[in-house]
């Protein structure tokens, strides 16, 4: 099992870029990580959920997403899910800009303005049926290519990374111009979440409900919950305890206060009540994920 830690492009691939395939188990949850690089991901089977601190995504075979560095994230699986993963960093993108002839269309396209210093946490795009299997395809014929090319594996990894993410910037760029997957709320419902989230990450350590965060709004806690679930699929009591099992995963790892310390730190009440929540939420108990967080 890797440590749980700041992931580095350096300590998880050789070159500018790598790529995997995972397997997630049924019902497995993994605790809150960062890393360095950039990644975008293909589910090719299972369900689950995606979860960063903008929003959580309910995951199918098909989906294809694109995570920022530096963007906290974590896994709920419910059904045994496989994901194809292209790992990749900004000496990455230089090779991908100097390599192409024409640059006005990568230069454009919403995938380098979300990689870029305004970008959100990821980008979720949902293709149809035929598309899905035509991305599935490809993915399998550069695949192929690539293990089947002993002779210069380094220069295929970029030859093959370079195709593949141009084929997820247009995929990206759809996405810019496709309405939103599911319900959408209105431009102030929009802000209202955005400012309850801001709020929430700012002081998660203090006693947060419902009602306090509706009252702060004047809304009624009903439509706050309605229009929060829909802006970014948590329930808002559900946001709350993941960012501050977050803030505890944070404080494990550079944090030498006792459990019970970092428990009241991360905005809970009682050690048991905390236990409880971070097995609920993690897949482990908290001296469990210390443990495996400070092994060297």
């Amino acid at each position: 099992m890797r440590k749980f830690e700041n992931i580095t492009g350096t300590g998880f691939f050789d070159q500018s870029l790598g790529m995997h395939i995972a397997e997630y188990p049924e019902n497995h949850s993994t605790p809150w990580i960062r890393q360095d690089f950039f990644s975008i991901y293909h589910v090719v089977s299972g369900r689950g959920f995606f979860k960063t601190l903008q929003n959580k995504v309910d995951l199918r075979r098909g989906d294809v997403f694109f995570l920022n560095r530096g963007e906290p994230h974590s896994w709920q699986v419910n059904d045994c899910l496989h994901d194809f993963a292209w790992h990749f960093n900004a000496n990455f993108l230089k090779r991908i800009h100097d390599f192409l002839p024409d640059k006005t269309f990568l230069n454009a396209s919403y995938l380098e303005r979300f990689i870029g210093d305004h970008g959100k946490g990821m980008i979720h795009y949902r293709a149809p049926g035929r598309e899905s299997l035509q991305i599935r395809h490809t993915l399998k014929a550069l695949l192929l290519e690539y293990l089947g090319n002993a002779g210069d594996r380094e220069k295929m990894l970029h030859l093959d990374g370079g195709r593949i993410f141009l084929l997820y910037a247009r995929l990206a760029a759809k996405q810019c111009q496709r309405e939103p997957i599911g319900k959408t709320i209105s431009v102030h419902g929009r802000k209202v979440c955005e400012k309850v989230i801001l709020f929430v990450r700012e002081h998660f350590h203090q006693k947060l409900t419902l009602e306090s965060l509706a009252s702060m709004h004047g809304l009624h806690p009903d439509y706050l919950s309605r229009i929060f679930g829909i802006h970014t699929g948590y329930r808002v009591i559900e946001y709350i305890q993941e960012v501050r099992i977050h803030a505890a995963c944070d404080l494990m790892r550079s944090d030498e206060s006792t459990i019970l310390a970092i428990a009241l730190k991360a905005g809970f009440e009682s050690l048991s009540y905390f236990n409880k929540t971070f097995k609920k939420y993690t897949g482990m108990q908290p001296s469990e994920y210390r443990r495996l967080a400070c092994r060297k």
